[in-house]
């Protein structure tokens, strides 16, 4: 003897586009005329007991699927910008990762702009350090290349004995420098 299906189970087992018209229905117009609409349209009669724990599960898994694509949203926001982003803590990471995740999972476009702002200026950040690194480089080639071309007249500047030693510093910057700024520059 086979035993009649459990009428919650007729809810759960219905494909998945008539699932999502009956959690429709119930979120529209309530438990009562939802069963009215679920049995008209779907030709499923159930009870609103058997409805409410249909549309809990629903909803549950509405809410994981959410939370899903917030923490998908949130990697890829994180993923794209990771190849142009400087080596970042991981606190900093995870701060990042966390309003990332909140403002997919709310929708707030406020706050992914926001976000969007703060990653610009990390990279801008790290342009800005790599841009000063090669300055700094490009300042000792010049200056190595300078006291190689100039090693006879430092070496005359060095061992000129009427000078001081910040005298000799001076005149050392002079010639490999040109312009050197007054003091308190």
């Amino acid at each position: 003897m086979s035993r009649k299906p459990r009428s919650d189970s007729k809810l759960l087992n219905l494909p998945d586009e008539d699932q999502a018209q009956a959690y429709d229905a119930v979120k529209r117009l309530g438990y009562t005329k939802a069963r009215l609409w679920i049995a008209e349209n779907l030709g499923v009669k159930v009870s609103t007991g058997a409805l409410h724990a249909a549309y809990q599960y629903w909803a549950q898994q509405e809410s994981e699927n959410r939370i899903l694509q917030a923490v998908t949203g949130a990697d890829a926001i994180l993923g794209a910008a990771a190849d142009n982003l400087p080596r970042i803590d991981q606190a900093m990471e995870a701060a990042l990762k966390q309003a990332a995740f909140e403002a997919v999972l709310t929708k707030d476009e406020d706050g992914l702009t926001k976000l969007t702002n703060v990653l610009l200026r990390i990279q801008k950040a790290a342009l800005d350090e790599k841009q000063l690194e090669l300055q700094i480089d490009r300042f000792q080639f010049d200056a190595a290349k300078a006291a190689l071309d100039n090693v006879a007249t430092l070496k005359s500047i060095q061992s000129d004995r009427s000078m001081s030693s910040d005298d000799k510093i001076t005149a050392a910057r002079r010639k490999l420098f040109s312009v050197i700024p007054e003091d308190g520059e």
